[in-house]
């Protein structure tokens, strides 16, 4: 399996199908999708019975997305890992490209850039360009690139043999993640495509706080 992209689900059934629908319908071969319910309250089981054949489904009680991301880890047969929050969507090129970018320039770590879609307004957020290097080469990287694991593609073999993973306790849990793969990694590189959507949502994961 050349990627594994791991999608954690909780109460995003009115995007679930577009998420999916995207993924489902990916130019790579051998990719390998991790749908996994993180104890969701909405009844969920009738779109995943439309993608049944072609994903990976795991229902799960409630853990946070930290445990379930690990989850994904642990079940991914892929060369590289992605990951999908279930209420945003990908180009259907978006695995393709990033695998053979990765291949061709023999990268632990590919980064691409976002659209961040409102309710008013899809902003292009583009990080700085960078040529493949590593964080001991070029120390910028650190401050180009951001933190969601999502924009991303990670090679597994990293992540496997430095026992990287999900802070499952944290609220943003993403952060050290990267930080830790970006550490590991002896090639980093950046593909200029806005591959991925992220959908901001009022009362997501992401848009709210507490103490």
């Amino acid at each position: 399996m050349k990627v594994s992209v791991i999608v954690p689900v909780y109460n995003t059934r009115d995007y679930l199908n577009r998420c999916l629908n995207s993924l489902v319908n990916q130019t790579l071969n051998e990719i390998e999708i991790i749908v996994i319910n993180d104890g969701s309250k909405e009844n969920i089981e009738d779109i995943i019975a439309k993608y049944k054949e072609k994903i990976v489904y795991i229902n799960n009680e409630n853990h946070g997305i930290g445990y379930t991301r690990n989850l994904g880890i642990k079940k991914a047969s892929g060369e590289y890992i992605g990951f999908v929050d279930s209420d945003d969507y990908v180009d259907k090129k978006m695995y393709e490209d990033y695998y053979n970018y990765a291949v061709k320039n023999k990268l632990d770590m590919v980064v691409g850039n976002y659209n961040k879609i409102t309710k008013d307004s899809i902003e292009k957020v583009k990080i700085e360009d960078f040529e493949p290097s590593n964080l001991y080469d070029n120390k910028e990287i650190i401050i180009k690139i951001d933190y969601g694991p999502c924009t991303k593609i990670f090679k597994r073999e990293i992540i496997s043999n430095y026992n990287i993973s999900f802070e499952e306790n944290l609220k943003y849990e993403d952060m050290p993640f990267v930080l830790k793969c970006l550490k590991h990694s002896n090639k980093v590189g950046y593909i200029n495509k806005y591959y991925y959507n992220y959908n901001v949502r009022d009362n997501s994961e992401t848009t709210t706080f507490n103490e």
